[in-house]
């Protein structure tokens, strides 16, 4: 469990490096994203329609643009093999119990094991 929840934390990290960097590379280049919310299906059909002039400058962005699904994938494996760990825990009942009486639903902990994240049903 602690492994899974280092490896998440670990998996937020690279995702957060991956989307700096196609956000720097972006607006090195002068394209602006001019919608509200990044990361969202708007912001991914914005990215759908970037060019640009030279072709390396375009590999680049289309590798960043992988890296960044690639980061996202990894973290929503490692969150579900979290949750799923989450069944065969051994405080899995008292976890149930307490999420039942504040109507929480999953979470992610810490890596210093003190402080629990929940994330709504």
């Amino acid at each position: 469990m602690r492994d899974l929840s280092r490896a998440r934390e670990n998996a937020l990290g690279a995702r957060l490096k991956a989307r700096q960097q196609l956000k720097a590379l972006l607006l090195r280049h002068g394209h602006r994203y001019t919608g509200r919310t990044f990361w969202t299906a708007a912001h991914e059909w914005s990215l759908a329609s970037i060019s640009f002039a030279h072709p390396a400058r375009y590999v680049v962005f289309v590798e960043y643009r992988h890296a960044v699904r690639e980061a996202q994938d990894r973290l929503d494996r490692l969150t579900q093999a979290l949750r799923d760990d989450c069944e065969h825990w051994r405080i899995e009942r008292d976890y149930q119990e307490l999420k039942q009486e504040l109507g929480l639903g999953h979470y992610t902990r810490g890596a210093t094991g003190a402080a629990f994240t929940i994330t709504p049903p």
